[in-house]
C-alpha cells in the first residue's frame, strides 16, 4: 500500500511556503472559554480552525457522542410526528400532502400550524402552542449543533457557537452543551412526540400509565442551561 501523501506532494510549493510563513495567533470566542487558532494578516482573521478538545483517552467523549446519537434519533421521530400533525390540521389527503409538504422542515411546520390555528379550531391549542414553543427552542439548538459542532476548551467543557460565521459580533451565539443537556432535550423530544401523536394526528392512542406520566412532567431543557 502506498504511504500517505505529504502536503508537499499535492500542494504547490509557492502556496505551501506562503502558508508556513503565516503567523498564527489565538482568539477567544465572546462569552466562551473556547479559543481558536487563526492566521492574521492586515488585521483580518483568515482560515480559522477550531481547536480540538483535549483528551486523556481515545474514548473520552464517548458519553457525549452516545447522547448526541440518541438526540438525533429522537429528533428524526419528532420530524415525522410534526409532519403528521400538519397534514391532519391542513386536512390534506396523504397523496397531496406528500407532494406539497414533503420538504417542510420543523420550523416551517410549526409556523404553518400556528397560521392554521388562526383560521380553524385546534383542540387544546394552548397546550399545543407550548409544545411547539419547546420544539422550536430545541430545533434551534439542533441546527446550531449540527452545523457548527461542539468545541472543547481546556477545562473540558463543550460549547456550540456560530462565532466564525457570524456577520457581526452582536450576532454571535455561544452556549454550553454536554451529555446531560442532550439527554434532557431527548427526554423533551420524547414528550413532544407523545403530545403530538395522542392529541393532534386525528388518531386515538391508548397509552400505558408510565407514558401518561411523561406528559405531566415539566420540560427538562431550559435555554442557556449549564452542563
Amino acid at each position: 500500500m502506498r504511504a500517505a501523501l505529504s502536503a508537499s506532494e499535492f500542494v504547490p510549493s509557492h502556496v505551501l511556503s506562503k502558508f508556513r510563513s503565516v503567523r498564527w495567533k489565538r482568539y477567544s470566542i465572546p462569552g466562551s472559554s473556547v479559543t481558536v487558532a487563526g492566521a492574521c494578516r492586515s488585521g483580518r482573521l483568515r482560515f480559522p480552525a477550531m481547536e480540538s478538545s483535549p483528551s486523556s483517552a481515545p474514548d473520552s467523549r464517548a458519553p457525549y457522542y452516545e447522547a448526541l446519537g440518541r438526540f438525533v434519533d429522537a429528533f428524526a421521530d419528532v420530524e415525522t410526528a410534526i409532519t403528521l400533525v400538519l397534514w391532519h390540521y391542513a386536512a390534506t389527503p396523504h397523496e397531496i400532502a406528500r407532494a406539497v409538504f414533503s420538504g417542510v422542515r420543523v420550523d416551517a411546520a410549526i409556523q404553518f400550524i400556528r397560521r392554521l390555528s388562526n383560521v380553524i379550531e385546534i383542540p387544546r391549542w394552548d397546550e399545543l402552542d407550548g409544545v411547539l414553543a419547546q420544539l422550536a427552542t430545541i430545533n434551534s439548538v439542533r441546527n446550531d449543533l449540527l452545523h457548527y459542532g461542539a468545541k472543547g476548551s481546556a477545562d473540558g467543557t463543550l460549547t456550540v457557537t456560530n462565532w466564525f460565521r457570524a456577520l457581526t459580533t452582536d450576532r454571535v451565539k455561544s452556549y454550553p452543551i454536554s451529555p446531560q443537556i442532550l439527554l434532557d432535550m431527548t427526554a423533551d423530544l420524547q414528550k413532544i412526540i407523545l403530545h403530538l401523536q395522542t392529541g393532534h394526528t386525528g388518531r386515538h392512542w391508548l397509552l400505558p400509565t408510565a407514558k401518561m406520566m411523561i406528559l405531566r412532567e415539566p420540560w427538562r431543557y431550559k435555554p442557556g442551561q449549564q452542563p
